[in-house]
């Protein structure tokens, strides 16, 4: 890797190149220069991404577990996380949810547009609890550190 010659920026990129962990249950990405395994929407994942670092996605899970349907479907959490992507990334209906659910190696499971709908069944009290949630202080669940060790 070619420096840039300013030590932060160098840190940053040592820090990021390679392998990529994978947040909750989404796929681990591997960035290379080939041009092999290219793919659209990159931008949305790293959106994702720091909705689940920063915890978002977690208390919003709490906060909407009431919705919850059945214990071994999708965290509803999870589901608004999608669904507010979808809607960063240009989306205009649920069923947009689609652009996330067929690229699956980029984005793992993606609820169905049914299941999604239950979000719109909110009352006031989920919502209250969705705005509470979001309002709380976040701390990425990984120290950042772009200084060279």
């Amino acid at each position: 890797m070619a420096g840039s010659g300013d030590r932060r920026t160098d840190a940053l990129l040592r820090a990021t190149e390679g392998a990529f962990q994978a947040t909750g249950s989404r796929p681990r990405i591997v960035a290379t220069a080939d041009g092999r395994g290219v793919v659209a929407h990159a931008g949305a994942r790293l959106l994702a991404d720091l909705a689940d670092v920063t915890g978002l996605t977690s208390v919003f899970g709490d906060a909407l577990a009431p919705l919850r349907v059945r214990r071994a479907g999708h965290d509803p959490g999870r589901v608004a996380v999608d669904v507010a992507v979808i809607l960063a990334d240009g989306g205009e209906a649920i069923a947009d949810l689609a652009v996330l659910r067929d690229q699956a190696g980029l984005f793992g499971p993606v609820a169905s547009d049914p299941t999604a709908w239950v979000l719109s069944g909110m009352d006031g009290a989920a919502l209250a609890r969705l705005r509470q949630a979001r309002a709380l202080p976040r701390r990425p669940r990984t120290p950042l550190n772009f200084e060279e060790p």
